[in-house]
């Protein structure tokens, strides 16, 4: 079973936010089958991407900082310690509207053949 330091994760930086970031734990390339995590910043005002569909259900855990959450056609505030749950196919997409750096942590099914 791998363990996957903070260190040693894959950083995949976000071009548009300068502080923005993607550390890369579980994926493929350390045997998952089932499961990716990762762990995203990003700068206030910003998003990680644009809201988006997936066929894949995904579990969103904010670990600091606060925002607003897209599900579907309504947005939910979010902060620190609130999991976020998105269902299949439902449009969704989480925002930065503090004042300081958000994280948060992704656990996403692995891809779906459609």
């Amino acid at each position: 079973m791998p363990i996957i330091h903070w260190n040693d994760a894959p950083e995949r930086p976000r071009a548009h936010d300068p502080q923005g970031f993607a550390k890369l734990f579980v994926n493929p390339s350390v045997g998952a089958e089932r499961l990716a995590v990762h762990v995203s910043a990003i700068s206030p005002g910003t998003r990680a991407h644009d809201p988006h569909a997936h066929a894949e259900e995904e579990v969103m855990y904010v670990l600091e900082g606060s925002g607003s959450m897209l599900l579907g056609e309504e947005t939910f505030p979010v902060a620190a310690e609130c999991a976020i749950f998105v269902p299949s196919g439902v449009f969704h997409g989480i925002e930065n509207t503090g004042d300081t750096l958000m994280r948060y942590m992704v656990i996403l099914e692995a891809k779906r053949d459609a």
